[in-house]
């Protein structure tokens, strides 16, 4: 018999051996990683509460408290130490409109994301430069506006009002071009895709579809109860419609057929598609934002409020879901696992929420009478901060905010730090 068949089983048990090894040298990488995580979490929640609680007590120690908080996002984001940035002065708010008199129901961003349109209850329709705050155009309806929308071209403003009317405005001109009459309060409008048709909800429970330059109707739909929302397939081929009947209908626009069903079990009051047409995030009066899968109607993820959910929009990825609530707070959720990422606090209800094109950004309008632009992105809350900031932790405060816990290091990598002893 040959050597090398005497060789086998010690080759065998030597790579079993090497098996064992490189298996327990994962684990025990896998375990520390995992310590290390954990220990990082609770040393960035720890900075967070220092920071919330210096920002609480001392107005002069801003910057300390921003450097706190970036700090803890570096470690491990949250959104209670995104919240500090975004409602400090760090930059993470990077305008605030006050223009509306009183409350402000509906914003969205121009598609290229320079510029935004509201609309209140001072029963203006607004558009103005994003960063700047400077009035583009003005148009007035006779009542209340509660509904607002762009164009995919940017040339047109949709926008529907309690005075029963829905109308499309030409921003050169700011003439209407189109104006379609409700039989009681327009909740909600949308544009089409392509731009050509408009859609419109109304508290007489009616869905209606129309051309945006003419005003001729393609189709109408009915709820059992007023339609509070509804929004345009990605395709076009479709509109979504939220009702107080506490459901969601997704009708077919060239049958006017029905065909799908959602139930929340809640009056909803805020419909839209996401990017890829395959689901719909819903806000309901039971404080919840939800995403619907649209071929089953399986609830996939389920957010949650401390009050009713009036607006919810969908980021440009379609990996996160923006919302607006009675609790006075805008939030910013990751759908795949339900957690929020981001939120920023208004002084009343939030009416209305949108990303920007490029995601970057949301906007969001108040009863309080303002409109918000704000970073909501971890890395883009963190650069804004740092680019604000003047200074580093001392060595003082990294003793006794951090301790040894971690070597005394810059926070913010651009700006000097105090030299060793």
């Amino acid at each position: 018999m040959s050597k090398r068949l005497f060789d086998r089983p010690r080759l065998a048990s030597l790579a079993a051996l090497l098996i064992v090894v490189l298996v327990g040298t994962a684990l025990a990488v896998f375990f520390a990683m995992k310590s290390r995580q954990q220990a990082d979490a609770a040393l960035a929640q720890a900075l967070t509460v220092q920071a919330q609680s210096i920002s609480a007590t001392e107005s002069s120690s801003q910057q300390l408290v921003a450097l706190l908080a970036v700090l803890s996002m570096q470690l491990h984001p949250s959104s209670a130490a995104a919240g500090i940035l975004s409602d400090g002065n760090f930059a993470g708010r990077t305008f605030t409109y006050r223009e509306h008199d009183g409350i402000v129901n509906s914003v969205a961003f121009s598609p290229d994301g320079r510029d935004v349109v509201s609309g209140g209850g001072d029963r203006t329709v607004r558009v103005w430069d994003a960063s700047t705050g400077k009035a583009l155009a003005r148009m007035s309806h006779h009542s209340m506006v509660n509904s607002v929308a762009f164009s995919p071209d940017g040339r047109y403003v949709a926008s529907g009002s309690m005075d029963g009317t829905a109308r499309v405005w030409d921003l050169l001109t700011q003439a209407v071009v189109a104006r379609v009459t409700h039989e009681d309060n327009v909740t909600s409008v949308a544009f089409s895709p392509d731009g050509r048709q408009v859609v419109s909800g109304s508290f007489d429970r009616t869905v209606r579809v129309w051309n945006a330059l003419t005003g001729k109707e393609v189709v109408r739909m009915r709820h059992d109860d007023a339609v509070n929302a509804v929004a345009f397939s990605p395709d076009g081929r479709q509109v979504a419609s939220g009702s107080s009947d506490k459901t969601v209908r997704v009708w077919e626009i060239s049958t006017g057929k029905e065909v799908y069903r959602l139930a929340p079990e809640s009056i909803v009051s805020s419909v839209a598609f996401s990017p890829d047409g395959k689901n719909i995030a819903t806000g309901s009066y039971d404080g919840t934002a939800r995403v619907w899968q649209v071929s089953t109607g399986r609830e996939i993820a389920r957010m949650t409020h401390e009050a009713m959910v009036y607006s919810v929009a969908f980021s440009p990825d379609g990996q996160y879901v923006v919302s607006g609530s009675l609790d006075g707070v805008a939030r910013v959720w990751q759908v795949s696992t339900s957690t929020e990422i981001a939120r920023i606090l208004h002084d009343d209800e939030v009416m209305s929420v949108a990303f920007s094109p490029d995601g970057r950004y949301v906007v969001s309008g108040s009863q309080d009478g303002t409109v918000l632009v704000w970073l909501w992105r971890p890395e883009d809350l963190i650069a804004a901060a740092c680019s604000h900031l003047t200074r580093n932790l001392t060595r003082a405060e990294w003793r006794q905010a951090i301790g040894d816990a971690l070597p005394y290091q810059a926070v913010c990598p651009e700006l000097p730090i105090e030299p060793g002893l």
